[in-house]
């Protein structure tokens, strides 16, 4: 949320949220759950599919009744075990995925609202059985679902021909996903802005391991990735107030200078690649794979044009915003300027279409009319980058 953004525009846009009901990232619950696995298992669904808000306090029918507090103890110390539960029960999730829980007081009613972000893992686990969300329900997914989960993830990596650079193919592309984070932070506000913060810190915690890779060091970048891995974990704990966007200015100040250093550290990376890169036809393959995905994903959005169906399909989006990116800079290694470009701007027009204000317009716009032009020149493009 920025800076400026008061307190009522979030409690309108929750209550907004409300009543539209249960969708493929709302979820209600009439009260915290008796069982933790019960609330685990949403959890691990929308890391696994797309972000999404957990409600405590409202009923399926989306009435909102609060959570009762226990007289004996104070609001505050309510809120600090309501919390400590929720992040309890979200370790019980493997891989680990951190949620953001906050309160909100909705027509003098206690409400708990649990964001999830959408993981940088392919699925997402509850005692070893996978979740997924399906629309208004989160639910177990059935091996073939797991399988083309992970086919969709690692097809989407670049690898080099030459195994002991994969650690520089690695920070490639970790560098190529944060100058794409790092390229419209202004636009992000509410939920956009929380997934955002999920994503550097997990950035932040790869390039930390990264530094520790003998090719960090030949690179001489082990003490850059170290200081660019703080500099990324101090933007995910920055936080705005309302202050005349004082603090939303500094931070996207910080911003630009993480980004800046970040550009040039990847392109002395990628000064040191052109000795073994993936052949052509192996970025080609990719991108084809890609344009295929998203020209299917697109279809079937038009077809359902269910607001569930095509949230389902920001999660498409959004992956795919990353793979032409990276993409892009793989061609810049193997020197065909013309196709990165193309990917680049791919990358750009998916990230653009990547937003809260696309799949969350409100009552009575569609997201799949809001996406179209977009969509259908990024389609346009990824078709003239694999001809």
């Amino acid at each position: 949320m920025h800076s400026d953004e008061s307190e009522e525009n979030r409690l309108s846009e929750t209550i907004a949220r409300i009543k539209q009901g249960e969708s493929q990232n709302t979820e209600f619950k009439q009260d915290f759950p008796e069982t933790a696995r019960n609330l685990a298992e949403d959890i691990a669904a929308f890391a696994t599919s797309n972000e999404g808000i957990i409600y405590l306090g409202v009923t399926d029918k989306g009435e909102v009744l609060g959570l009762n507090r226990p007289k004996a103890i104070t609001e505050a110390a309510w809120r600090d075990s309501i919390q400590k539960r929720t992040q309890g029960i979200s370790e019980l999730v493997a891989p680990r995925i951190r949620v953001e829980t906050s309160f909100l007081i909705i027509a003098e009613r206690q409400v708990c609202e649990v964001f999830v972000p959408k993981g940088e893992e392919p699925v997402y686990y509850v005692a070893n059985v996978p979740y997924l969300r399906d629309l208004t329900v989160s639910r177990r997914a059935d091996p073939q679902e797991v399988k083309e989960l992970h086919r969709k993830f690692f097809q989407g990596i670049p690898t080099p021909s030459n195994v002991e650079q994969q650690p520089l193919f690695e920070l490639v592309n970790q560098l190529s996903d944060l100058d794409l984070l790092l390229s419209d932070v202004e636009r992000r506000r509410s939920d956009d802005l929380r997934q955002w913060r999920y994503d550097i810190d997990a950035t932040a915690k790869v390039l930390q391991g990264l530094s520790t890779e003998p090719a960090a060091k030949s690179l001489g970048a082990d003490n850059e990735l170290r200081e660019l891995a703080g500099a990324l974990s101090d933007l995910h704990a920055t936080r705005l107030y309302i202050d005349g966007g004082v603090s939303w200015r500094f931070m996207l100040e910080n911003c630009q200078n993480v980004r800046e250093k970040a550009d040039m550290l990847l392109q002395r990376t990628m000064k040191r690649l052109p000795f073994a890169p993936p052949p052509k036809a192996e970025l080609m393959q990719l991108a084809d794979s890609s344009l295929r995905l998203l020209e299917d994903g697109w279809l079937r959005a038009q077809e359902y044009r269910q607001p569930g169906r095509v949230s389902g399909f920001r999660s498409e989006v959004r992956r795919l915003s990353f793979v032409f990116a990276r993409l892009g800079n793989h061609l810049r290694i193997i020197g065909d300027a013309e196709a990165a470009s193309l990917a680049a701007q791919v990358a750009n027009l998916l990230r653009s279409i990547d937003t809260q204000d696309i799949f969350q317009p409100g009552i009575g716009r569609n997201p799949v009319e809001l996406m179209q032009t977009p969509i259908q020149k990024a389609i346009a493009l990824a078709r003239d980058l694999v001809c």
